[in-house]
């Protein structure tokens, strides 16, 4: 009896098998990554524009452009198919390291900052290569120049008073379908203050060029 069952399993098998080899398909391309991971680097230019949250001090803005650089990693899930791969998917996760170099003018004197930030977005892609994204980025300023000004008829001192800042961004990009490179442009909400001793508080337009590149 166990010699029947035996032969009976193996038989079994061997059609499974068989019919499998016969069909010609490999179970091994059904088998899709549920998320997609590249790295990026991305470098542009940010126009900068500040105002002032106190009427007594409220000086004549004049806005400035400045670099920016940075590189990070991306996270794409949320395959649309289940045949379409995670690199297309409707969402993905992107954090990095950025830098960026900002400032005005006040009074004719003009003011730099340089931070040190870490972005943290969510990506939206209603069509596979073209998304729009949210998320908050937490800046470090390294340091503000100069380190003493004259404005509205006061001398006010920078040195020791830099302040970071958390800025909200919205913003949209394009990724080229046959090469590794897209168009990003940011919209960044300044919350903090340009100093702790000045109520002057900055928002910026980014526009940087991206390479992606998958792992």
């Amino acid at each position: 009896m166990r010699k029947l069952l035996a032969t009976i399993v193996l038989l079994a098998s061997a059609g499974i098998f068989t019919v499998h080899a016969d069909s010609g398909v490999d179970l091994s391309d059904n088998v899709q990554k549920p998320f997609h991971v590249s790295l990026y680097a991305e470098a542009g230019l940010s126009y900068t524009t500040y105002h002032s949250t106190e009427e007594l001090l409220k000086p004549d803005f004049s806005n400035v452009l400045g670099p920016n650089a940075g590189v990070g990693v991306n996270l794409r899930f949320l395959r649309r198919d289940k045949s379409d791969p995670a690199e297309n998917g409707w969402l993905a996760l992107q954090t990095g390291v950025h830098y960026d170099r900002t400032g005005f003018k006040a009074d004719g004197t003009k003011f730099t900052l340089d931070n040190l930030c870490i972005p943290v977005e969510l990506q939206f892609y209603p069509i596979r290569d073209l998304y729009v994204c949210a998320g908050p980025e937490f800046c470090i300023n390294l340091g503000l120049k100069p380190k003493a000004a004259s404005v509205m008829g006061m001398d006010i001192a920078l040195d020791g008073h830099k302040a970071n800042d958390l800025r909200l961004g919205f913003g949209a990009g394009y990724m080229l379908p046959s090469i590794p490179l897209g168009l990003n442009v940011k919209y960044l909400i300044g919350t903090s203050k340009f100093s702790d001793n000045l109520p002057w508080k900055g928002n910026q337009v980014r526009v940087s060029l991206c390479y992606r590149f998958g792992l």
